[in-house]
């Protein structure tokens, strides 16, 4: 009896940490959590910013489920710190420098692999196996994740995908998708001409701005016809009246 309740409570366990336990991984992307990042050190002072205002700022309720997952996940990725609850989100030191506009892009590069891939460590694991190889199917992916729990594993083979494409390393050769090393995405990123940001439209102010003339509507054209009926009867004099009348008052002409 004693043995049934302890098999029952193990089970009971084993469950409940299958379902609700910390995933080893997060579940948002890395590319979604920079936009929390960029808010902060757009808005923020010493590289904080209140937590509502940064919801306020992209739009989104602070306490909506996505919004709270962001916020989890942009500390399991190292790039703010503060939690659901917390009044401030703060930028960490590599969080700053990875939405540093003065960063050079190689270093930047280097950053993101680290926080979104080689910190995570069914992420890195990926990394490491497949390195350099295909993509292999999603069963196959999956099955190289020991340690993850196995309803977790098809979201965490998805976010690690969108976190190599977003870092650089899948490249696409003879007809398959391939993971790259790093120092090939460095390269590719060294070889790639710079990227140019589009300039900025200019606006007049106020002042400046004329409103524009309205457009000149085309000049309107007559078209006449004229319908001549002369009597048989009529002499040739009478007729050479006739158009010379015409041409003296439709066209301005003098016979």
């Amino acid at each position: 009896m004693v043995q049934a309740s302890a098999d029952a409570s193990l089970s009971a366990e084993s469950k409940r940490r299958g379902r609700g336990a910390a995933k080893p991984f997060p579940l948002s992307p890395f590319e979604d959590v920079l936009a929390l990042a960029r808010t902060i050190q757009e808005h923020g002072v010493g590289g904080a910013l209140r937590r509502i205002t940064v919801f306020d700022r992209l739009k989104r309720s602070p306490e909506s489920g996505l919004s709270r997952q962001l916020v989890t996940d942009s500390s399991k990725y190292g790039v703010t710190v503060g939690g659901c609850q917390a009044e401030y989100l703060k930028l960490t030191d590599e969080g700053a420098k990875l939405v540093d506009p003065h960063t050079a892009p190689q270093d930047r590069k280097r950053l993101e692999f680290e926080l979104a891939v080689k910190r995570i460590e069914p992420f890195n694991m990926l990394y490491e196996r497949l390195k350099g190889k295909a993509i292999p199917a999603l069963d196959v992916l999956k099955d190289q994740l020991e340690g993850v729990p196995e309803p977790d594993r098809e979201q965490c083979v998805k976010v690690f995908t969108e976190n190599a494409r977003y870092v650089g390393l899948i490249c696409h050769e003879a007809g398959k998708d391939r993971i790259a090393d790093l120092a090939q995405a460095l390269e590719e990123l060294a070889a790639a001409p710079p990227r140019r940001e589009p300039a900025p439209q200019l606006v007049k102010s106020t002042a400046e701005a004329q409103p524009e003339a309205p457009p000149v509507p085309p000049e309107p054209t007559l078209h006449v016809d004229v319908n001549i009926h002369i009597d048989p009867a009529a002499s040739a004099e009478q007729i050479d009246q006739v158009f010379a009348s015409m041409a003296r008052h439709l066209y301005g002409r003098e016979p």
